[in-house]
């Protein structure tokens, strides 16, 4: 006995063949089958006059289409407010900037970021590191020389007064004074 999938597909390869033959069949009686002589021939220069004259349309609409993109001259990666972008002038798609009139980037000088922690203290064991009082606002780290705090700033040196922090974010290093607190 067969297995239900040979089977299968026995059954499916008869009713294959069948529906092949009763094509093969109607085509027969019909005449409905390609026949070289009785076939109309086509003008092909024609038909690659159309095809060429239809490309260069394409090609026309697609460059005409290329012109309605107009740049704003902003860096979509640098985040501004909308008041200073609203006082720059717009830049015009036709004239290109001179190079006298283009701002030299490497003259500006940007803004040095303000480290907000707070040098509070320090303890100093027989044996052990100085170990550093760092407070940003409700919040207070403890490390010593060396160490990572808040995942944002290196304790890169420690002196009695003072305390060297690295923002390694920014890449900003700033010397903070002991605060007095009353």
């Amino acid at each position: 006995m067969l297995d239900p999938i040979r089977k299968h597909l026995r059954v499916g390869g008869a009713l294959l063949t069948l529906l092949l033959a009763f094509l093969a069949l109607y085509m027969a009686v019909t005449g409905n089958h390609p026949d070289p002589q009785t076939a109309q021939r086509t003008d092909i220069s024609t038909n690659n006059d159309l095809a060429s004259v239809a490309w260069s349309n394409s090609l026309r609409l697609q460059e005409s289409a290329r012109d309605l993109y107009v740049p704003s001259g902003r860096n979509i990666f640098q985040l501004v407010s909308e008041s200073s972008r609203a006082n720059q002038p717009l830049h015009s798609p036709k004239s290109t900037p001179t190079p006298s009139s283009t701002p030299n980037r490497m003259s500006e000088v940007p803004a040095q970021p303000h480290i907000g922690l707070i040098f509070y203290g320090f303890v100093k064991k027989a044996g052990a590191a100085k170990r550093v009082f760092l407070q940003e606002g409700e919040s207070i780290f403890i490390g010593s020389e060396g160490e990572i705090i808040d995942r944002h700033y290196k304790i890169v040196r420690v002196a009695e007064t003072s305390v060297e922090v690295e923002d390694l974010l920014n890449n900003y290093r700033q010397m903070l004074q002991l605060q007095e607190h009353s």
